[in-house]
């Protein structure tokens, strides 16, 4: 449903559309639709990704889990809505539970199958964001902190 502005002749224009084309963005050089749409740091002081991974209907946004310090950042563990799975950084493998409406959660993670692989320059991406949120006592709300000192030990090449 669009929302429409009024102009005075009566004609009215949407003000919400989407463009017409490709819901997600594609790598203009490879023609490959991108699996990580966006990241953010979060409340936790952690990072966010937003993902549309193979046999995903639409795309859906996953916490990444804080890397303690002494712990190896080569196994990312993920977390959406319905969804937990974990991100090789080294090989770009993703591994992921069924999705439950209930929400999924450790126990899950037995029955996760692989279901997509990430590209070198994703990867890349993604470490470099990950290293920017590396710090001992991360977050951001005043009265949890996280320690996400780990993910220093993260290589970019």
């Amino acid at each position: 449903m669009a929302i429409f502005a009024g102009k005075l002749s009566g004609e009215f224009e949407p003000l919400n559309t989407r463009p017409k084309g490709r819901k997600y963005p594609k790598d203009t050089e490879r023609g490959e639709t991108m699996k990580i749409l966006n990241t953010r740091k979060n409340i936790m002081g952690t990072l966010s990704i937003e993902c549309k991974f193979n046999g995903m209907r639409k795309a859906q946004e996953f916490i990444i889990y804080p890397v303690k310090a002494g712990e190896t950042p080569d196994n990312l563990l993920i977390q959406s809505d319905t969804r937990i799975g974990r991100i090789d950084l080294n090989t770009g493998a993703v591994t992921m539970s069924p999705p439950r409406s209930g929400g999924s959660y450790n126990v899950h993670l037995m029955f996760a199958t692989h279901i997509d692989t990430l590209d070198r320059e994703e990867i890349a991406g993604l470490k470099f964001r990950l290293i920017q949120t590396a710090d001992r006592m991360a977050g951001n709300n005043g009265v949890m902190y996280t320690d996400n000192s780990g993910v220093e030990a993260v290589k970019i090449f």
